[in-house]
C-alpha cells in the first residue's frame, strides 16, 4: 500500500470538496488502468477485445463513483431525515458525529441549534 502524506489524509478528513475530487478522479481512470493493465500482461491489442475492456472498465468505474458518492452523501440524507421528524413531531435529533468535513460540520451545527431551541 502506498503511504498517503499526511496533508493529504488530514484534507481527506476535513473536506468534502477533495473527497469528491479524489473518487471522481480515481473512477474516471477505472478505463486507463484496465487498458494498460491488459497491455503491460502481454494480451494482443485487438480492437473487439480493448473495445470490451474498456467499455466494461467503464462500467465499473461508472457504478464505482456513483455507490461511493451515495455513501459519501449517506450523513446528509439521514440529517435531512432527522431533521423532518423533528419538524413532524418534535423528536429530538440524535446523530453521531463522525465526519470532520462540510458535512460534520453542518450536522453538528444543525443538532446544535435544534438542542438549543427545545431547551
Amino acid at each position: 500500500m502506498i503511504p498517503i502524506p499526511a496533508t493529504a489524509s488530514v484534507a481527506f478528513k476535513k473536506s468534502l470538496t477533495f473527497k469528491i475530487f479524489s473518487i471522481c478522479f480515481i473512477c474516471v481512470h477505472v478505463p486507463l488502468i484496465a487498458l494498460v493493465a491488459y497491455l503491460f500482461a502481454g494480451f494482443h491489442v485487438e480492437a473487439v477485445s480493448v473495445f470490451t475492456l474498456m467499455l466494461i472498465a467503464t462500467l465499473i468505474g461508472t457504478a464505482t463513483c456513483l455507490l461511493a458518492l451515495w455513501r459519501l452523501l449517506g450523513p446528509l440524507r439521514n440529517l435531512t431525515s432527522q431533521v423532518t421528524r423533528y419538524r413532524a413531531d418534535g423528536t429530538p435529533v440524535e446523530m453521531i458525529i463522525d465526519n470532520k468535513d462540510e458535512i460534520g460540520l453542518l450536522t453538528s451545527a444543525v443538532t446544535g441549534m435544534i438542542s438549543e431551541a427545545t431547551h
